[in-house]
């Protein structure tokens, strides 16, 4: 985690693709979901798209049976996240695009909705500005500009101060 924070991506996957060979072969489950997840993410930041979706299907199988009911809504910000960016990996105007991101946009609203059911209120707010980024991806910004105002507040509530940034 600490790798992928600093940008060093690369060290990050193959620490992790190591901790994923020592799971498998202890046979833990929830910690190989975990270093699943953490892989797809960091493939899906430097646009590894395809072994992202893999290893982010595996981990959100894996957590089904294993996981925390917040482990199964963090993986699921990271599956829509990695969608939203192999999105961005299509051509601007493409109609492939504008229909993978309009596709999304119930999807974040689920997950928004389950998060804050869940008591998961930093997830949930994750998954509503999200929801708002891919709208203004979609040039539907009006309806964005109103979801990061509602948006804002919360932010600053939760002190998540880069999200609050985005949103002004």
């Amino acid at each position: 985690g600490a790798l992928r924070l600093v940008g060093d991506h690369a060290t990050a996957i193959a620490t992790l693709e190591q901790a994923e060979v020592l799971a498998r072969e202890a046979g833990l489950m929830l910690p190989l979901a975990l270093v699943l997840r953490q892989i797809g993410v960091c493939c899906s930041l430097v646009g590894r798209h395809r072994h992202a979706q893999i290893c982010l299907d595996e981990a959100e199988t894996l957590l089904q049976a294993h996981g925390s009911p917040a482990d199964r809504l963090q993986a699921r910000l990271s599956t829509l996240n990695a969608r939203n960016r192999l999105s961005e990996a299509l051509p601007a105007e493409s109609d492939e695009r504008r229909l993978t991101l309009t596709a999304t946009l119930p999807d974040w609203q689920s997950l928004a909705e389950a998060c804050a059911a869940a008591g998961q209120q930093r997830l949930a707010v994750m998954a509503r500005g999200n929801h708002a980024i891919t709208l203004a991806e979609l040039g539907r910004h009006a309806e964005a500009i109103t979801e990061f105002l509602a948006l804002e507040p919360q932010y600053r509530s939760l002190g998540m101060r880069p999200n609050e940034g985005l949103c002004l």
